[in-house]
């Protein structure tokens, strides 16, 4: 396995443990916890609250800490990918991108399917795709 294939894998099972700790919670507005990752760390939140899908339980991804040496190599389209794929078994039914202020990540989101939520204004938009 490559060094992404087993990066995305231990994310998506991170992300399975997430899911079942926010079902668990007696209070299931939202869940967020930090994930650490050989030069990644993303904030990530389990939720029914995101704005694009209230009501629908959603892994909003609301900050993103990449290493330089590891951007442009496709980490995060593998790992939407994996999380898109039906085998991941995650619960969730929308993923979600909190707050984007970097344009190229705003390009990449709109040509991958993800939807705008402009509810901050143009400068920090959301975006949401329904997973496969």
């Amino acid at each position: 396995m490559s060094q992404q294939t087993d990066a995305c894998a231990a994310f998506i099972s991170w992300l399975q443990q997430l899911e079942a700790d926010f079902q668990a919670q007696a209070w299931r507005g939202a869940l967020s916890k930090w994930y650490h990752g050989d030069g990644i760390r993303f904030y990530v939140r389990a939720s029914l609250l995101f704005a694009g899908a209230r009501g629908v339980q959603t892994i909003v991804l609301a900050n993103l800490e990449v290493d330089e040496g590891l951007r442009g190599r496709g980490l995060l389209t593998r790992m939407l990918s994996q999380m898109a794929d039906p085998d991941s078994r995650l619960a969730s039914e929308v993923v979600a991108f909190e707050h984007v202020l970097s344009p190229r990540l705003q390009a990449y989101l709109e040509s991958s399917g993800f939807i705008r939520v402009s509810e901050h204004g143009d400068e920090s938009p959301s975006y949401y795709r329904r997973r496969a």
